[in-house]
């Protein structure tokens, strides 16, 4: 369909790979348009085409694949980077060097448009990437770097330099990479936070940039797939972000948490706590860390603003504040603040010297307003805050950080809270005998979709109730039946690998019993 003859395409190079890459593009943008062919296209996508790709082929029309892949639009989802261009991106770097010079000249024949849509594909996996921080990164990398090293190589003429994300690759490695790095971390659950604080405390600083390995003491250790660290971490923020540990106030149970004006705790548990906060982006993984958008603006150098005191109060003040530029704002405000003292952490503070005494006027209002900002989020907090954004850039790179906005940041770091149930079904894949029409399935999407959005939370999550910030698409539950099982069993969960073991069940009724029970003694399916 996109190959011209050979005699009838006399305006292409002889070096070129005869194809119609305008006319792919439009057919691939209407096919994709119904999502079962785009399933089928990243099904033999990931089965057959991309693990059999033409490495040492001579002849030009089997490497047209290689022109043919940009040009559809599946390539350039997020869930489809890793497993498609990253890989496209190693065969490339596997061609014979007889196929690979046969690419780059197709590449140098290119129009700049379609040469860029080459570039932009494997310029958007290396930002896919950009979060990840660990070695792991550079491992994964590598192939795609070395492709837009060639693409550079061969655009020079055609492309402008700052349509590459990294122009020549000049700190690019040539020998073999070194095993992955790892930083051994061994505690007891017992006294889990005492002694994860303890155990930093006598690491060293470049050992905090390795992949973490996690063991609790006592227990099986070998392969992990991501359960152990995941449980960690969770079993570790929740204790150290509830009240009654005390490094932390909330204004309201539903707020976000805020430093405390007078901490209860030591000082330096701040500066762990910066680490583990570090550890948990560094390492992937999406915390329970409830703080709020400001925290991510002043680790970006961005100060926090009315808004974000609107968010940490929940409350009437954050509201009130909000409206300083109406004309009802004067009797809002002295209604609530009649002088330059304000009430915070169970304390009265003046927020200028003197401040009791001087009255919020129309003159001085959005002084005052500033000031407040300013306390709640500056000056109240402001050495145990330092201790925290010393340990948090101990783990993570403070220049990589500032390409992000905060926004970004946050999702990144605690995910995102855009839940999407009909995708969460739709996504499912099932093993065995169960398929979308087993009884046990239908009844089991039935009950689920009858839950409380706080039950589905629990069910999917956990305690927190966040998802990756590349959302629903990440989380794909598999069911999978045990035959010796019956249904006197509640369903089981493995964590790392998303995999619901659930029962046969008979009736609905105990398809409901055993899933809620399952639910109230569970720390979430899908936290992987």
């Amino acid at each position: 369909m996109y190959i011209f003859p050979y005699h009838f395409s006399s305006a292409l190079d002889a070096n070129c790979i005869g194809v119609d890459l305008q006319k792919a593009r439009d057919v691939f943008d209407e096919l994709t348009k119904k999502e079962w062919i785009v399933n089928q296209i990243n099904y033999y996508l990931l089965a057959d085409l991309i693990p059999g790709l033409p490495l040492h082929s001579p002849h030009r029309e089997a490497l047209s694949i290689f022109l043919l892949l940009p040009e559809c639009s599946v390539m350039y989802k997020e869930q489809n980077l890793e497993p498609f261009v990253m890989r496209l991106a190693q065969a490339i770097n596997s061609m014979s060097d007889r196929s690979s010079n046969i690419l780059e000249k197709c590449w140098m024949s290119l129009s700049a448009s379609f040469l860029d849509t080459v570039v932009q594909m494997f310029k958007k996996a290396v930002v896919s990437q950009l979060t990840f921080y660990t070695s792991s990164l550079y491992r994964g990398t590598k192939p795609l770097l070395e492709v837009l090293e060639k693409l550079y190589r061969v655009s020079m003429c055609s492309l402008n330099k700052s349509q590459f994300i990294l122009k020549q690759n000049e700190l690019l490695r040539k020998s073999e990479l070194p095993e992955l790095p790892v930083f051994p971390l061994q505690v007891k659950r017992s006294n889990l936070v005492e002694d994860t604080l303890r155990k930093l405390s006598l690491v060293e600083d470049s050992v905090l940039k390795k992949q973490l390995l996690v063991q609790f003491e006592g227990e099986l250790g070998g392969l992990d797939a991501g359960g152990v660290i995941l449980e960690f971490f969770l079993y570790l923020f929740e204790e150290m972000v509830n009240p009654q540990y005390g490094m932390f106030v909330y204004c309201d149970p539903a707020s976000p948490m805020w430093f405390p004006t007078s901490p209860s705790v030591e000082k330096k548990k701040y500066f762990f706590f910066g680490i583990l906060c570090g550890l948990s982006l560094f390492n992937r993984i999406i915390a329970f860390i409830p703080f709020p958008l400001a925290i991510f603006k002043k680790l970006l150098d961005k100060k926090p603003s009315l808004k974000d005191l609107k968010e940490l109060t929940i409350d009437s003040i954050g509201n009130c504040l909000m409206e300083r530029t109406l004309p009802g704002l004067l009797p809002l405000v002295t209604r609530m603040f009649s002088w330059f003292q304000v009430s915070w952490d169970n304390k009265e503070v003046d927020l200028i010297p003197d401040g009791s005494s001087i009255a919020v006027n129309n003159k001085n209002k959005k002084d005052f307003v500033n000031k407040y900002v300013d306390y709640i989020f500056n000056k109240s907090v402001e050495v145990i805050y330092e201790e925290f954004k010393r340990g948090f850039y101990k783990v993570l790179d403070r220049e990589i950080l500032r390409f992000f906005q905060p926004q970004e940041l946050m999702e990144v770091a605690i995910g995102n809270a855009n839940y999407d149930w009909n995708k969460f079904e739709k996504n499912a894949v099932y093993w065995g005998m169960y398929t979308p029409s087993h009884p046990t399935i239908k009844m089991f999407w039935k009950v689920f979709h009858e839950l409380t959005v706080a039950q589905k939370k629990v069910f999917l999550t956990g305690r927190s109730d966040r998802i990756p910030v590349m959302g629903m698409d990440c989380i794909k539950i598999k069911f999978s039946p045990h035959v010796t099982m019956s249904e006197d069993h509640i369903p089981e969960a493995q964590t790392c690998y998303h995999i619901l073991v659930l029962p046969q069940y008979c009736t609905i009724e105990k398809l409901r019993e055993k899933l809620l029970l399952a639910i109230d003694n569970n720390r979430g399916f899908g936290k992987n």
